[in-house]
């Protein structure tokens, strides 16, 4: 009988370490995933100077750009921004107001902080530093009247 109780006993005592030593882990991930998170809105330095130029006109918008741009959008930008670039809950609408596209430039390559709100820097991102120009074609059709979805070749 006794030898049950301490076998109870230890049995509990492993699980309770178990169950500790993942919470453990779980708040590691979550610090460095705030780390992470910090280190992209801090990423500014990171950028090429190439990449940096000041580009103050808006780039053509042709029916191949807002193609190549509606599958960039919808492959990176539509997850906090929502489909068609009209917002969500925690990002904000891209089609509402007309943004300058050296903010839209800056906005994507560098990130932002709004309060609780964090847009991390994507200049680092081969899926969407070279597409920059044609993400904003695609959202610049969006706000002067392409219907939603797919955009026709």
């Amino acid at each position: 009988m006794m030898l049950s109780r301490e076998r109870f006993r230890q049995s509990f005592q492993e699980r309770r370490s178990s169950a500790k030593a993942q919470a453990t882990r779980q708040n590691n991930l979550i610090r460095c995933a705030a780390a992470f998170a910090l280190f992209l809105c801090a990423g500014r330095s990171l950028v090429k100077a190439s990449d940096m130029t000041d580009r103050r006109a808006d780039p053509p918008v042709s029916s191949t750009a807002v193609s190549t741009g509606y599958k960039r959008y919808q492959g990176i930008c539509s997850h906090c921004h929502g489909p068609d670039g009209v917002g969500s809950t925690f990002a904000p609408s891209l089609v509402d107001r007309t943004i300058a596209y050296p903010d839209f430039r800056d906005a994507v390559l560098q990130g932002r902080a709004r309060g609780a709100f964090v847009m991390p820097g994507y200049a680092n991102d081969p899926n969407v530093a070279p597409y920059i120009d044609a993400i904003y074609a695609y959202l610049k059709a969006r706000r002067e009247g392409l219907g939603r979805g797919r955009p026709p070749h």
